[in-house]
């Protein structure tokens, strides 16, 4: 079985949360595919694209962030 995913968070990198600010704020985005590789285990395998401010990448990735498993 096959499954889309997009994905978007806010991170700031900073010693102290009171040091929190909108324009500190880090957005990134992303989208994703994933393949039901075991489907008695429910294992996924998957590829994601995700954009950031002047950074990118692409992850490969086997199994779930959130999960049972």
């Amino acid at each position: 079985m096959w499954a889309a995913v997009a994905f978007g968070a806010v991170a700031a990198a900073v010693d102290d949360p009171s040091e929190i600010t909108w324009s500190g704020l880090l957005p990134g985005v992303g989208v994703g595919v994933r393949y039901m590789a075991v489907p008695s285990e429910q294992i996924n395998v998957g590829i994601d694209v995700a954009f950031g401010i002047e950074d990118w990448g692409i992850y490969f990735r086997i199994g779930e962030v959130f999960g049972d498993k």
